[in-house]
């Protein structure tokens, strides 16, 4: 329980087997590989005559971008291939295959006739849709002009008049008109408006023509460019039959697409096939090779080496591999990664952890500490037996009938289990979808003092516990001033509040009161001699008790953070209960049609609130008030050789 003991594996083995190991064990899951070349050049080691590293990077680059190609052309094909329903998608089993049978079904296809294939049809619809958009743009502007009954071309042709077709900005169209209309026989008529400008026809006398081109160049009069061999209305039309013929065959395009599962599928094999094959080629830029052999190292857990060893000989040509384990040297901690290793019930909780920051190799996995604080704290702020059977129902069936990730699964489970947290405080409280059950320990709202008193109790165990961890890892270190500072005088300290505050409230002896006071200034002074004698500069110790002394009410505010526990616990039950009052107040009728779909609607988004309340606060609690006063994380990731198992999963 706690962190894995890690161990590290290396094998020496014949070049022929080298990719059999990696296959071997990108098939594990669970092997870690060193890089060989960062050892040695950490370690200041010259690389010997006949050894070399094995440059991959044009490899792998090749292999990342077949990828790119066929995450793309995934990406394209999956908005026309029909989807099943979401229910049924997350029912659908992942098919299982060996690495060698991946590589023997990718093989049936080549894809880079499928992908040519996408690509073709993507081509083909993006061509069809630039023809489209060009059609619009002409449509638009065949319907500003589809009144203009002559073919501007013809207008040159008669002698005494001038005669253009053009257009003016909306913020001149007027006053361009008044300004022709003051011309003795200028004639203006508007064609079109639109938006951002107005088309004109305007007629003048060939003896007004100077007059009238001063007028048209003062406000910007724009002559209409038309190409077309007939007039707006007509080629509008013709354009609209086209505009329909290509609409048709986009159409049949986009039908034609809803065949391809098949191509869609094995792209998505073909995807899982190039992310294992380029992991394993970045891990062959890690290992030591000579002519005839090779060696590479990586970590893995201790419990686990015997059988990666086995599943490797029986991949592999036993005859040709020599197998070496090294325990973890003291030099080698900051390297080794972190993985952690409870049991079931808890080990759905170590993402929260991780979340926060992997403890060190030889650090403390504080996830089976929190454990029940967390399904305390949840619980307690969303109490309902209803509301956590739902949460408990919803999580079971999905984690029995759904086909999920493993990182879905663990949320899941985890949710689950917090679900119980739920249905007990629920009974607690006796509350059921905000309706009163015939049987409680305590009514929530006559009883919030005893509860908030509850909250906070729980509250000073957890900060306890986080003080006591702190002692433990300081005095394991041999940091005797930062057990005391950092630890056993706060926990002193809190203590004394604790006593002084169960004095005020249930006995009210003298002694203990005064004991709680000797407990709060006794490590107050403590907090002053420590600092001053395991301090150099005596006066700077000084200071910096004086500075600590204030940190004794922000104890006090971590304290009170802890009466969140029963301010959402009331404000969820109260607004369940609220909903359930204005349902009672419907006639009897509407009670029992549209009644029953508010009910299930308005405690569908209580539910929402208080689980998400629940979920964000208990968090809080978690990171600031119990990691908080101990946890430095600063642990490495364990990053394993392992396929991508997103659309399969591997045996």
């Amino acid at each position: 329980m706690g962190i894995a003991r890690m161990k590290k594996l290396t094998l020496l083995a014949e070049q022929k087997e080298k990719d059999n190991v990696l296959l071997a064990m990108q098939e594990m899951h669970n092997i870690e590989v060193i890089s060989l070349r960062e050892v040695l050049e950490k370690d200041e080691v010259p690389l010997l005559d006949g050894l070399y590293f094995e440059e991959s990077k044009e490899t792998v680059g090749q292999l990342t971008q077949n990828l790119q190609d066929i995450r793309y052309a995934i990406s394209f094909l999956d908005q026309y291939v029909p989807k099943a329903s979401l229910f049924k998608s997350m029912k659908k089993k992942r098919p299982v295959y060996s690495l060698a049978d991946l590589e023997i079904k990718v093989a049936e296809k080549d894809f880079k006739t499928l992908l040519h294939r996408v690509d073709y049809m993507e081509q083909t619809l993006l061509s069809l849709e630039e023809d489209l958009n060009e059609l619009k743009k002409e449509e638009e502007f065949f319907r500003q002009w589809q009144h203009l009954e002559f073919m501007p071309s013809e207008t040159t042709a008669l002698p005494h008049f001038n005669i253009q077709v053009g257009t003016v900005e909306n913020e001149r169209a007027q006053l361009f008109e008044d300004r022709l209309n003051e011309l003795d026989s200028a004639y203006a008529e508007d064609i079109y408006q639109s938006r951002d400008t107005w088309g004109f026809l305007v007629v003048v006398r060939a003896d007004e023509v100077d007059e009238s081109k001063e007028i048209l160049q003062q406000n910007g009069f724009q002559p209409l460019k038309y190409s077309y061999s007939d007039l707006p209305k007509e080629e509008l039309k013709a354009n609209l039959a086209k505009q329909k013929q290509i609409l048709e065959k986009i159409a049949e395009e986009k039908e034609s697409l809803k065949f391809y599962r098949d191509t869609r599928d094995h792209l998505r094999l073909t995807e899982e096939y190039f992310y294992n094959k380029r992991e394993r080629e970045k891990a062959k830029e890690l290992m030591v090779n000579h002519e005839f052999v090779f060696v590479i190292s990586g970590w893995t857990e201790a419990d686990k080496i015997d059988s990666h060893i086995e599943h490797i000989e029986q991949n592999c040509d036993n005859q040709a591999i020599a197998f070496f384990q090294f325990d973890v040297e003291d030099e080698e901690i900051d390297d080794v990664p972190t993985v952690l290793n409870n049991p079931a019930l808890v080990k759905p909780f170590e993402s929260i952890t991780s979340q926060f920051g992997l403890p060190k190799y030889d650090g403390f996995d504080p996830t089976p500490w929190y454990y029940p604080f967390h399904i305390a704290f949840f619980g307690m702020m969303s109490a309902d037996l209803g509301y956590g059977l739902l949460l408990w129902l919803a999580t079971w069936y999905a984690l029995k009938y759904f086909e999920l990730s493993k990182g879905m699964k663990s949320s899941l489970q985890l949710f689950n289990q917090l679900s119980y947290g739920t249905m007990a405080f629920g009974l607690v409280f006796g509350s059921f979808m905000g309706l009163d059950l015939p049987f409680r320990v305590m009514n929530l709202t006559d009883n919030v003092i005893t509860v908030m008193g509850i909250s906070v109790a729980l509250g000073i165990i957890h900060m306890l516990l986080g003080y006591g961890i702190k002692i433990y890892l300081a005095m394991k270190e041999k940091d005797y001033v930062s057990a005391y500072l950092d630890g056993a005088q706060w926990a002193l300290i809190l203590l004394g509040v604790s006593v002084i505050g169960l004095n005020m409230a249930f006995f009210n002896i003298d002694w203990l009161m005064t004991a709680g006071i000797v407990l709060i200034l006794g490590n107050v002074l403590g907090m002053f001699l420590v600092k001053i004698f395991s301090n150099k500069n005596k006066l700077a110790g000084v200071g910096q008790a004086a500075f600590g002394i204030m940190d004794v009410a922000s104890m006090v505010g971590d304290l009170v953070s802890y009466t969140r526990l029963t301010a959402l616990a009331v404000s969820g039950a109260n607004i369940g209960m609220a909903f359930n009052l204005i349902l009672g107040l419907l006639p009897p009728l509407a009670r029992f049609s549209i009644g029953v779909i508010l009910f299930v609607l308005l405690h569908a988004l209580n539910i929402f609130i208080t689980y998400l309340g629940a979920y964000v606060h208990t968090m809080r609690l978690e990171y600031v008030e119990f990691f908080g006063k101990f946890f430095d994380g600063g642990g490495k990731e364990f990053k394993p050789l392992k396929t991508l198992e997103k659309y399969i999963w591997t045996k």
